[in-house]
């Protein structure tokens, strides 16, 4: 994954959940026991709020916005 945002967006301490989100997205695959493999992501915007950010946050958001990407591209039905 490339990182294109500065530690001011999001702070290097939230790295390790979004890439865990990708991780579960494509782990989670194509359906039908089919994994991605070989996914090339890059972050290039994101928020951060020293009260309301959560790692937890990062890790569902990042997971939700893999599976957009692969049902707007057509990998996965739209459910």
């Amino acid at each position: 994954m490339d990182w294109c945002i500065t530690s001011e967006q999001i702070p290097q301490e939230f790295l390790p959940a979004i890439i865990q989100g990708i991780k579960l997205a494509a782990g989670a695959g194509l359906g039908e026991c089919k994994p991605v493999i070989n996914l090339r992501l890059l972050l290039i915007d994101g928020f951060y709020h020293a009260v309301d950010s959560r790692a937890r946050s990062y890790q569902v958001a990042s997971e939700l916005a893999v599976r957009a990407a692969f049902e707007q591209v057509g990998l996965i039905p739209i459910s």
